[in-house]
């Protein structure tokens, strides 16, 4: 048996699950927002807009210091003061926690400066407050970014002897950068990044379809018959028929008489008088049994059993069809590992959708109910970016297959059986828009 390691990325997928989504340490955090700020009853001011922006530095994976500065024009009630600028600077120290693959929520802590302007003259004074806010990264680099922030007023509370209302709240939207080790450290949005002990490795059975003894991943011949004698690429070399190289110009063997030399006939037991095609193989002949010619046949190793189109490549939904379960493509209880016969299934699964190019999918894995639902969801979400990994190396783009781990949720048989604990150790495809 032939196998290959193979990386497999391990998602975080709850809350406290993995730190897929936090930064490495000396990271750079660079953000631009949109600031809208609700001054405290005390303060006299109007709501009002403004703008700011921010520079972090990751101390560790987690914890970051942060910058912020923001700038608001408004007014108080009456209007006789003119326009009076508001500009808050802000020293924070925030917590970064991953919440679900590229998402992650923000806790900060912050002592505030508050500076006023009117008629060009500054005052000021300080406070101290809170940060929630939540970064959903685009990009390898590129994050949206919004926080909610409280700023308390302890010194405007002393001067006007209460404590009523003494809080400005602010809500900032804007978008952040990242520089310096690796920005996220990951990729686009399905693909989630190995960090530290959540790198699995998955050791995926290769497959040899034509049993020649080359891998389909480098055969370039991958139909050839049993018979032949093939070369390091898995495709028909020259025979010696009774002590001669064909190579030069002997007349090669031909044991069915079909005018394909044995070297390269497919179908090397053609019946006398058959018309063939090229590969040596009747016109008539169905060696897949799907119902389809093999000289029409364009996935000519579909499993049995296998609904086909007219091309002889497998229907993966039927008409008003948009969830189908992969019958076959199962897993033992805590693994995520692909087995022969999986294989197999997707091997025929890759060709529906390579004949069917402006598909696309969702990868949706599901898990039995043992053990706990957090596990459970990082375990089917894994098993789906398993299926993922084996089709793109099968020739199917990435951006066209989605995944998503589901955990026990939505059975299709009872957990207190093992065989129904077997069925719920499943992936299905869900059809994502109407082209088939």
């Amino acid at each position: 048996m032939y196998w290959r390691h193979i990386t497999l990325v391990s998602a975080a997928t709850l809350i406290f699950a993995s730190s897929a989504a936090a930064q490495p340490a000396g990271t750079l955090e660079f953000g631009a927002y949109g600031a809208y700020t609700s001054f405290g009853e005390l303060a006299l001011f109007d709501d009002a807009y403004g703008g700011g922006g921010r520079l972090g530095f990751f101390l560790l994976p987690r914890l970051e210091i942060e910058g912020a500065a923001t700038y608001t024009v408004t007014q108080e009630p009456t209007g006789l003061a003119g326009d009076i600028s508001y500009m808050p600077i802000r020293a924070s120290l925030l917590y970064n926690q991953p919440f679900f693959g590229p998402m992650t929520l923000i806790f900060g802590a912050s002592y505030i400066r508050n500076q006023y302007g009117s008629n060009g003259s500054w005052t000021g004074d300080n406070g101290y407050g809170g940060l929630l806010g939540l970064r959903l990264r685009f990009s390898h680099r590129l994050a949206f970014r919004v926080d909610g922030t409280a700023n308390y007023l302890p010194d405007l509370s002393a001067l006007a002897s209460t404590y009523r209302d003494n809080t400005n709240l602010a809500v900032d939207v804007g978008f952040s950068v990242m520089f310096g080790k690796g920005g996220y450290g990951g990729s686009d949005w399905d693909d989630f990044t190995a960090q530290e002990s959540q790198v699995q490795e998955v050791k995926v059975a290769a497959v040899d379809s034509d049993a020649d003894g080359v891998l389909d991943d480098q055969d370039r011949c991958p139909g050839s018959a049993t018979s032949v004698t093939v070369d390091g690429e898995g495709c028909a070399v020259a025979l010696e028929t009774n002590g001669h190289d064909e190579t030069n110009g002997d007349m090669p063997s031909d044991s069915d008489a079909d005018g394909v030399p044995d070297a390269i006939d497919h179908c090397p037991s053609s019946v006398l008088g058959a018309t063939v095609d090229s590969n040596g193989c009747a016109v008539t002949s169905d060696s897949d049994g799907d119902g389809v010619v093999d000289l029409e046949d364009s996935c000519p190793t579909t499993a049995p059993g296998i609904a086909v189109d007219a091309t002889g490549c497998q229907i993966l939904f039927e008409e008003n069809v948009t969830r189908v379960t992969l019958q076959g493509v199962t897993f033992a209880s805590g693994k995520w590992e692909l087995t022969p016969n999986a294989q197999y299934i997707l091997n025929g699964v890759a060709e529906s959708l390579r004949a069917n190019p402006s598909l696309r999918i969702e990868i949706a894995g599901y898990t039995d109910s043992t053990g706990s639902r957090r596990k459970n969801v990082w375990l089917s979400q894994t098993r789906a970016e398993s299926v993922k990994l084996y089709l793109t190396q099968r020739g199917i783009a990435r951006e066209r297959m989605l995944t998503r781990g589901f955990g026990p949720d939505d059975p299709v048989a009872s957990n207190d059986t093992p065989e129904g604990r077997d069925a719920n150790r499943r992936v299905e495809v869900h059809r994502l828009d109407a082209a088939n």
